[in-house]
């Protein structure tokens, strides 16, 4: 019997819920066990940020836009 590899994994963080949310983080692992993650920086036009939703505490928000990549290198 073939043996089952773990699926490949994508994860996506949101700056909230709804049309208007954008990608803040992105995770990737493969099967093989190699992994890939990174903030992404907000584009212009990218100002929807809900504090409802949790996603992140303001500390962390303000730490997020210091260390990101832009969209286009992701």
């Amino acid at each position: 019997m073939k043996q089952q590899l773990p699926p490949n994994v994508i994860d996506i963080e949101a700056s909230g819920f709804g049309v208007t949310s954008y990608p803040i983080e992105i995770g990737i692992v493969l099967s093989s066990g190699k992994k890939y993650c990174s903030l992404i920086q907000q584009a212009p036009g990218w100002t929807y940020w809900s504090v409802e939703a949790g996603v992140f505490q303001d500390s962390f928000r303000l730490n997020y836009l210091s260390r990101f990549i832009s969209p286009v290198r992701i």
